[in-house]
């Protein structure tokens, strides 16, 4: 699996602009935003890394703000 390590990566793999704000349900001003702030909200996870996993790629949970906490 290839690890996309930014927002415009994932963005770019998943069809662009358009097709995410299609995939999210959001507005694409939102979708060019989050290559700004190199982040997704958190609620697009699920979607958009079943979307990826289907590419073969993957992304930091980190990327939607989620805490990644080390087994104790």
């Amino acid at each position: 699996m290839k690890h996309l390590k930014t927002s415009r990566e994932v963005i770019e793999k998943l069809g662009g602009i358009y097709k995410v704000a299609e995939l999210t349900k959001s507005q694409p001003k939102a979708v060019w935003n989050w290559q700004r702030f190199d982040s997704f909200p958190a609620v697009y996870m699920v979607v958009m890394t079943r979307a990826l996993r289907r590419r073969k790629c993957w992304a930091h949970p980190t990327m939607w703000r989620q805490e990644c906490l080390e087994a104790a």
